[in-house]
């Protein structure tokens, strides 16, 4: 997300706190492509970035900014698996958008095995401007590389809304909780959706989905002793 109190605080607050739980954390604040190609160290991975749709399928939008050299260095993606899409903004900047076949190339069939994935991306699992259902096309890649849960939005969600029901629900998992548990109890507590408290007000309310086994546990990175 982008660098302002209002983004950073809130992961620098959930740092210390889960940190003080005797959780190990490391936050990327500078997310490249490079980095999304090594996920494996990690036992929960939560993207908190921003999401749209590019080709008819949901995607990541990391803040790298595209250049001569990042192109060369990210030529294979770019031309060979077109597994990830450059993409000019309204101020004249070109980035790039992370495509669901980035992640089946960089992991294979087992390369996430054990993880857990929750993304707080806008569009994870699609949105009402082109699909009347979810797309799970983005969740299924990390499930074909062995993630055993993936946990992301339907629609354009709202910031708060998404880092509330993220940080309730793996809190509770990291409480020994299954992930339909958790994630129930969240929705018990911030709504069905981001916008289940004046649904006239929100066209298109935003709501939680997951791809993986209801009975998920967290039994790789419990709580240290």
């Amino acid at each position: 997300f982008e660098d302002t109190p209002y983004r950073r605080d809130f992961y620098a607050s959930l740092q210390q706190d889960w940190s003080a739980e005797n959780i190990s954390v490391n936050v990327d604040s500078e997310v490249t492509v490079a980095d999304l190609a090594n996920l494996t160290p990690y036992d929960v991975i939560v993207f908190s970035m921003h999401g749209s749709t590019y080709d008819n399928q949901p995607i990541l939008a990391i803040n790298e900014e595209a250049t001569t050299d990042t192109d060369l260095l990210y030529s294979q993606y770019l031309t060979e698996d077109y597994s990830i899409a450059k993409v000019m903004y309204l101020d004249g900047s070109s980035h790039y958008w992370i495509l669901p076949e980035f992640f089946r190339n960089c992991y294979g069939t087992d390369g996430l095995s054990n993880k857990v994935v929750y993304s707080e991306s806008c569009c994870f699992y699609g949105c009402d401007c082109y699909c009347t259902d979810i797309d799970t096309s983005l969740a299924q890649a990390f499930m074909d590389a062995s993630a055993e849960a993936v946990i992301g939005y339907y629609n354009s969600v709202g910031a708060d809304y998404s880092r509330e029901v993220m940080r309730s629900t793996l809190e509770s998992m990291f409480d020994g909780d299954t992930l339909d548990t958790s994630l129930q109890k969240s929705i018990g507590i911030y709504g069905v959706s981001d916008g289940w408290e004046d649904p006239a007000e929100d066209k298109y309310p935003a709501s939680p989905h997951y791809l993986g086994s209801p009975e998920t546990m967290l039994t790789h990175s419990a709580k240290a002793p």
